[in-house]
């Protein structure tokens, strides 16, 4: 591999790893490969979302009469049925004069993201031009389904975002590092009574009797392990009162570390309204049982 072969796969590589759009993606290594390969078109023929055809995305040509093929062309349409890593080639009759075009299918795994092709007016090509070809076609399969993984993800952040910030109950985000609040929404605000700001500065250290740090330490332990967990635990509002609190963590995986999106079910007035209940039975069970005036045994 030369230094030019080399260099435009890194360039390409730089790209997707820089989360650069589709069509940045495409552009750069249709450039690159016109640069290695001197060839008189270069073309990228997507595989639309809609449908799943094929539809010519984009292509750079030289000042040549030679033309991109068409997306219908049967030489397209067996580059994108081929699995292989080797390109498929087309010599021409000779009647419109010499011309070789070399295709191949962009795919990562089971995804197909379309056909990249590049023509040449002369009808002798070297074989390191197919080889770099399918080594072009791998790494801009790898980088369009990084980006098309990052747009899903950014659909998916926007609809939970709106989750997030109307949920009823109070939601924080959890760093795993630091252990910091990274995020809240307003009903946590609203119903610990911490200001946006400060909550930015707490850990769930803040939100418990210091008495009770080794039990807090035990509890974050057992969220940083993946998966969805549930505590049962108390927290401290702003104004020192107490929260009795139904934990629901799940652990997500953000920006190359750990998140823990915490869901908190006040479970305040319904322990209160449990514990009152249980004394009330109490009551009267002694009272079925004993004169309210001596309290002595009465059965």
């Amino acid at each position: 591999m030369d230094v030019d072969t080399r260099s435009a796969l890194l360039s390409v590589s730089r790209a997707g790893l820089s989360l650069a759009g589709h069509d940045a993606l495409v552009h750069g290594a249709l450039e690159q490969l016109r640069h290695v390969t001197a060839c008189d078109v270069a073309a990228f023929y997507a595989v639309s979302t809609a449908g799943g055809a094929l539809m010519c995305c984009k292509q750079l040509r030289h000042e040549s009469s030679i033309e991109a093929l068409p997306v219908l062309h049967p030489h397209v349409a067996r580059a994108a049925d081929s699995t292989g890593p080797e390109p498929c080639d087309r010599l021409t009759d000779g009647r419109s004069g010499p011309r070789c075009d070399l295709a191949i299918s962009v795919r990562s795994g089971n995804e197909m993201y379309g056909v990249l092709a590049v023509a040449f007016a002369r009808a002798c090509v070297p074989p390191s031009h197919g080889r770099f070809l399918g080594e072009l076609a791998d790494v801009l399969a790898l980088s369009l389904r990084a980006e098309r993984r990052r747009v899903a993800a950014d659909m998916l952040f926007k609809r939970s975002r709106y989750v997030f910030d109307h949920n009823p109950n109070p939601m924080m985000i959890l760093d795993d590092v630091t252990l910091r609040f990274i995020d809240v929404n307003q009903t946590a605000i609203d119903v610990y009574g911490y200001t946006r700001a400060q909550w930015l500065t707490m850990t769930p250290y803040d939100l418990d009797p210091a008495a009770r740090t080794a039990e807090v330490a035990a509890k974050i332990e057992t969220l940083g392990r993946n998966g969805t967990k549930t505590i049962d635990t108390f927290h401290r509002r702003a104004d020192g009162s107490r929260l009795d609190a139904h934990l629901t963590s799940i652990t997500l995986d953000r920006d190359g570390g750990k998140v823990h999106v915490i869901t908190v079910q006040d479970m305040t007035a319904h322990n209160d309204a449990l514990a009152r209940a249980v004394r009330s039975e109490t009551v009267l069970a002694y009272d079925s049982h004993h004169d309210r005036l001596t309290g002595l045994p009465n059965r």
